[in-house]
């Protein structure tokens, strides 16, 4: 069987690049006590986690406010925001093999612009697609094709990578190959293979199999 070659890698931030989840579930907590909502940690990671403003039983009066709150509390416990292990390495193994990389992320455009400057990566990344980049996001397809298209790239050749189920949801419908990330500090917010049932293409829990897969071609045609 001849190797896949991918000559695109698009990266989901939050959960994957940066190790966010714990500071995203910290955030949500405040804010919701805030308003004195009574919700678990357990429903938050699920109701939460991916599209927080559509989940109707969650009583919230005033979306914008609740976001720009969210946000807030967000930036402030996400001053000392690390990286999983061996992104940076994987990304820059990438690029040396002439692999395009991009950030597809539901993440707003003013925090992920700061953050990736914060973490000195703005220059990794061929472009990025934020929050407000298409008129819908994650699980629906458009940003992943919206990325594809910046990058003139086919979807038989891009990959897509995240941490949950919007990722490889979206992947699928934009035909690209789906990877789900799922190390082991990620299994407390998704555990028992949570996003295993849609079948994602691969399934890693370190990004040196990131490579192993996107770059399994360039041996190929040497």
């Amino acid at each position: 069987m001849t190797p896949k070659k991918y000559t695109t890698v698009l990266f989901d931030f939050d959960g994957c690049i940066a190790d966010t989840l714990p500071i995203w579930l910290r955030s949500f907590r405040k804010i919701y006590d805030d308003m004195g909502i009574d919700i678990s940690d357990r429903e938050i990671i699920d109701k939460s986690f991916h599209r927080w403003d559509e989940v109707k039983e969650i009583k919230i009066p005033d979306i914008d406010l609740f976001a720009k709150t969210l946000y807030t509390y967000f930036n402030t416990y996400s001053k000392d925001l690390a990286l999983h292990e061996g992104i940076i390495e994987s990304i820059h193994s990438l690029r040396e093999q002439g692999i395009k990389t991009a950030v597809v992320t539901s993440t707003l455009r003013e925090t992920i612009d700061e953050k990736l400057d914060h973490l000195n990566m703005s220059h990794l990344f061929d472009t990025v697609l934020a929050w407000e980049d298409t008129e819908k996001n994650k699980p629906d397809p458009e940003p992943i094709l919206e990325a594809m298209k910046r990058l003139s790239a086919d979807p038989d050749e891009t990959i897509m990578i995240g941490d949950n189920e919007v990722d490889i949801i979206s992947a699928h419908k934009a035909g690209a190959t789906s990877i789900w990330y799922y190390p082991k500090v990620n299994e407390f917010y998704y555990p028992d293979n949570a996003f295993a049932h849609l079948k994602p293409d691969h399934t890693i829990g370190h990004f040196d199999e990131l490579e192993d897969i996107a770059l399994d071609f360039t041996s190929s045609l040497r």
